[in-house]
């Protein structure tokens, strides 16, 4: 397969720079979300559901009206990849954010069962379905747009900084959380104080759909519509066709990058402090300090991969990330506490690492004319089938086999590694 092209190499300018900020910032506000719903799941299923519900049921409802915004992503992201591949990565990058925030703000204004009845769980699921849909689109999207603006010697760097946003939109989402829970009282968070994280996202959000009015299209697709190239079948269909291994490939990618992701940011806090003797309070400092190690693991493998090759900086990623996981997760499983803190940062740092040249593989894996919608299909599909098994896995493992947590991530980091071997036999073989 023929490198697709990139802008040529050169040192990054302004115009450069506000296009990675301002495209950070929808990933950013997804996870932020993400973690506030779940902050407040409970008190959501209170406010949403009839009262005749008792608390696990109105619990079950509310996860299952998050969770169906997780199922229609896979459709969002291949619609809205369609017309990013055939009409332009602004205008479905505009898009994205625009039926990403709207629905985030919502959540903070909508009325409650008491107020309009049955009408207040319909209008909640469809703000999470709407909210879906367009974040199937918004992270592929942002790592497509950044890598044809950026130059091709700053690919890595580029995309790593929209995936290190990831992290640290859990890492503002949880402040946001604690904050709340420290200057208002449990009936005054429950009387509406739970709405203002879902309102303050719904701010943020609006002044990024402003400013991100001002970004230009990618040289790359101007040049595609210039010269005519554009895919002439149907995106979808044209990666079905001549795209199956790269494909198979990156939803492997999108396996270990949602692994890592759920088990460092989400699982290992509660497993911490629900099966291995860790507090809560504790559990969730060391988390924080964890998102910043893997904020800035990205980062320092995004920038490698443009130094070093993704390939190769893959399988050192992978070797830290498993050697360091075994001290750590030996440690957590026997309950020993000693250099736990320091052993979990460092396990982020490597992991996000790998999360830096996940991104880098798989823009360099599609030709432009289909790239939005190839990644999409394979980072949608994977988070879909992944992103969903990996919570089961480690939670029936926790309670009766805990070094299963161990063997799977184990697994996560080989399966890496034979990935980053294939990338390096690959790109000596197109040389």
């Amino acid at each position: 397969m023929k490198n697709p092209d990139f802008t040529q190499s050169r040192p990054l300018n302004a115009q450069d720079i506000r296009t990675l900020i301002l495209s950070a910032f929808g990933g950013m506000l997804e996870f932020y979300d993400f973690v506030v719903f779940i902050f407040f799941a409970k008190i959501i299923g209170e406010h949403f559901f009839p009262p005749t519900l008792d608390s696990f049921w109105a619990s079950i409802n509310t996860y299952g009206t998050f969770a169906v915004g997780f199922l229609v992503r896979p459709i969002g992201g291949m619609i809205m990849a369609h017309f990013g591949d055939l009409f332009g990565r602004k205008k479905m990058f505009f898009l994205s954010i625009v039926l990403m925030v709207f629905p985030t703000l919502a959540i903070g204004l909508l009325p409650t069962y008491h107020q309009i009845g049955y009408w207040a769980p319909v209008l909640l699921l469809l703000v999470r379905i709407l909210q879906g849909f367009a974040i199937g689109g918004e992270i592929p999207a942002a790592w497509v747009f950044v890598a044809e603006h950026v130059p091709k010697n700053r690919i890595g760097l580029a995309d790593s900084m929209i995936t290190a946003s990831l992290s640290l939109g859990v890492l503002l989402g949880s402040a946001i959380t604690l904050y709340i829970n420290t200057v208002f009282s449990s009936e005054e968070i429950y009387n509406g104080a739970w709405r203002y994280p879902f309102i303050l996202g719904g701010a943020f959000g609006i002044i990024t759909i402003f400013l991100r009015r001002y970004l230009k299209e990618t040289p790359v697709f101007i040049e595609m519509k210039e010269k005519k190239t554009l895919s002439e079948k149907i995106p979808l269909q044209k990666i079905f066709q001549s795209h199956l291994p790269d494909i198979s490939i990156s939803i492997l990618l999108t396996w270990i990058f949602t692994g890592c992701s759920i088990l460092l940011t989400l699982m290992i806090p509660n497993l911490m402090s629900d099966f291995f003797n860790i507090s809560r309070k504790d559990a969730i400092t060391m988390q924080s300090y964890t998102l910043i190690t893997i904020s800035l693991g990205a980062i320092l493998g995004g920038i490698l991969c443009d130094k070093k090759g993704a390939g190769k900086m893959l399988i050192f990623w992978s070797i830290c990330f498993g050697i360091c996981s075994c001290f750590f997760l030996q440690q957590l499983i026997t309950m020993r506490s000693d250099g736990i803190a320091v052993l979990y940062a460092a396990t982020g740092l490597f992991a996000g690492g790998i999360l830096g040249c996940i991104p880098y593989i798989m823009i360099h894996r599609f030709p432009p004319a289909v790239r939005i919608s190839g990644i999409s299909f394979s980072y949608n599909l994977g988070q879909a089938i992944f992103g969903g098994i990996t919570p089961i896995i480690i939670v029936l493992m926790a309670k009766d086999y805990p070094i299963g947590i161990l063997l799977y991530v184990l697994f996560l980091a080989a399966l890496a590694c034979f990935l980053g071997l294939r990338s390096v036999v690959k790109n000596k073989n197109r040389r």
